[in-house]
């Protein structure tokens, strides 16, 4: 498939610069110099939700980890666009804003001018600060990530996260969260950060998020222990996760996780870093390509 959308992307008239990842980090590398090249128009992730997190890295923060290429909040980044081109074990994004996993629908996407102002996220400690286009979370979605072993994800792909999940469950099944957001104090035992309505995979968990949206979305999971926990999980395997009354949802402008700390974080589905950390939006937007047709708020 991505042979048939780099034929498709020449013959629309593109030029093309490819070039293959050999591992971790290579993505931002690669995209901080296309960035400070100043010659693309556009930059591609090719693969799943890991790829673009580290592509977006790249993009939106220095090699110093200042984030974001712009002044002021919602001001536009003003490097190349960015576009995906779903492969990998998911492709959250491409889900959310329907492009199709089809060559010319991707080459289409890729050489067109359809596009939306994507607000980016941020996450910080004193030992972190990372951009994400997608979601982070600290419960049990980054305890999973923690048991995740590499080997088993290239041989299982989305098995491998279910097993880990399980193991998370059992180890850390009775962890406490503690988050002050923009100044209310919650507990619960997940919390995740969105900035689209999908998570993980296929199924909606914040219906009203959006990726153009000013705001990035907090979902808490209010019930504590294993039972609460396996509930979840299944209300999320059905789909059903927004009919759940005892999961807080809203916009934010900082959400600060406190307790416990040392419990690890997750971003765009691999750690990084440990509690506490705070998120909030990065100071620019970014020119993020979509399907023709695409509608915004919908």
């Amino acid at each position: 498939m991505f042979a048939q959308t780099v034929d498709a992307l020449n013959a629309r008239g593109c030029v093309l610069d490819v070039q293959v990842t050999q591992g971790p980090g290579d993505a931002v590398r690669i995209s901080r110099e296309g960035v400070a090249a100043d010659k693309f128009d556009v930059i591609v992730a090719a693969g799943g939700d890991g790829t673009i997190n580290e592509v977006i890295q790249g993009m939106t923060c220095t090699g110093e980890g200042e984030a974001g290429n712009a002044a002021s909040t919602n001001s536009m980044y003003d490097g190349p666009a960015f576009a995906t081109i779903p492969f990998g074990t998911v492709n959250v994004l491409a889900l959310d804003i329907g492009l199709a996993q089809k060559a010319e629908a991707m080459a289409d996407t890729i050489a067109g001018e359809a596009y939306v102002a994507a607000t980016v996220g941020l996450a910080q400690n004193k030992n972190l600060q990372r951009t994400f286009l997608i979601t982070a979370g600290v419960g049990l979605d980054s305890a999973a990530v923690k048991y995740l072993s590499p080997r088993l994800k290239r041989i299982f792909s989305w098995g491998a996260y279910i097993f880990s999940m399980i193991l998370a469950l059992i180890r850390d099944g009775d962890v406490s969260l503690e988050a002050d957001i923009d100044g209310d104090v919650v507990r619960g035992s997940t919390i995740i950060i969105t900035n689209v309505s999908r998570f993980g995979g296929p199924h909606v968990v914040a219906p009203d998020a959006r990726v153009e949206d000013d705001n990035l979305t907090v979902l808490v999971a209010l019930g504590l222990g294993r039972k609460n926990l396996v509930r979840y999980g299944l209300a999320f395997a059905l789909g059903r996760v927004p009919k759940i009354n005892d999961i807080l949802v809203r916009d934010f402008t900082e959400v600060r996780v406190t307790s416990p700390a040392g419990y690890p974080i997750q971003i765009d589905g691999d750690g990084y870093g440990t509690v506490p950390v705070t998120f909030r939006t990065a100071p620019a937007k970014l020119r993020l390509l979509v399907p023709e047709g695409y509608v915004t708020g919908v």
